[in-house]
């Protein structure tokens, strides 16, 4: 049953490929377009960075597409950007020469061990098939008391909507709920932050919560940012967003 499940993966060249082809159309010079939830997840990020105290910071983004968040990143310090799309790698070179941009498969790149201050990864892996390897590598890459600011979909949500196509060939598509990700942290790190955004879904109970006029009524009483805002506390945004701090090594 293994080798069969094992069968059914991408292999890196198809997922290149889907990549390649998804960042020509969502991603592409003038033509870049960042969606709500994009930008949320993004500005989630650089509200976090801002808090920080102001000093120059090393920062990793693994998936960095094509570096539109490394531009921003910029300002806090040297990036350095990973994605497995050459075609991202190549816009986010252009766009910004000043950083560092490696295009392949994250777990054959090699990177410094513990040499970063902030390591990030936005909806990435809920496209990779091993997701505790990538989470361990991932991990390893942060100094001592650095941070890892991860954002994935929410699988709750998720599956309780029905505008969601089936995944492309080449795309690995494993969603996780909240808990499964809380648990790749628990070993090393000291959360920070549990948050989710732009809610969203039409099934079961998100057919009630997202409901228009159960929402209109609402609105007579409670500003809509208020509503959203409590929404996104339960758990019911489309998308996890999780801080972190990594604990010092015991032997160290």
């Amino acid at each position: 049953m293994s080798k069969l499940l094992e069968e059914q993966v991408p292999s890196l060249k198809d997922q290149a490929d889907w990549w390649d082809s998804w960042n020509l159309k969502h991603r592409t010079g003038t033509l870049e377009v960042l969606d709500e939830a994009t930008i949320r997840r993004g500005t989630k990020v650089l509200e976090f960075c801002k808090s920080l105290p102001s000093v120059q910071r090393t920062i990793c983004e693994i998936g960095c597409g094509t570096g539109w968040l490394c531009e921003r990143l910029f300002e806090f310090g040297s990036v350095t950007g990973v994605d497995l799309s050459s075609r991202a790698i190549e816009s986010a070179r252009f766009r910004l020469p000043g950083a560092t941009f490696i295009a392949g498969d994250f777990f054959d790149i090699s990177l410094p061990v513990e040499s970063f201050d902030i390591v990030i990864a936005l909806e990435t892996i809920s496209y990779v098939n091993d997701q505790s390897q990538f989470f361990s590598k991932l991990a390893s890459l942060v100094k001592p008391h650095g941070y890892v600011i991860i954002t994935s979909v929410n699988k709750f949500v998720f599956e309780r909507r029905d505008d969601v196509k089936p995944p492309g060939a080449g795309q690995i598509r494993k969603w996780l709920s909240k808990q499964d990700i809380l648990n790749l942290f628990k070993a090393d790190f000291k959360i920070i932050s549990v948050d989710t955004v732009l809610p969203c879904g039409n099934r079961g109970i998100l057919r009630v919560t997202n409901s228009y006029k159960i929402n209109k009524i609402l609105e007579v009483f409670f500003p809509p940012a208020r509503i959203e805002a409590f929404k996104e506390s339960l758990g019911l945004g489309q998308s996890i967003v999780i801080v972190a701090q990594k604990r010092p090594s015991h032997n160290k």
